[in-house]
């Protein structure tokens, strides 16, 4: 059974996933994030693609 779109990608546009690049902790969030708050690492937004 074909899965929906909205279950594979649940991004939207509203709201932007970070990654931080040392300890990996991940947040959302609808404001731009320049550190991590688990360990003040410097993050990455994932919801946009890179290639």
């Amino acid at each position: 059974m074909p899965q929906n779109a909205a279950s594979i990608d649940p991004y939207t546009t509203e709201e932007a996933c970070f990654e931080c690049l040392e300890c990996g902790a991940r947040a959302r969030s609808e404001e731009r994030i320049h550190e991590c708050s688990a360990c003040g690492g410097e993050v990455k937004n994932i919801a946009i693609p890179r290639e």
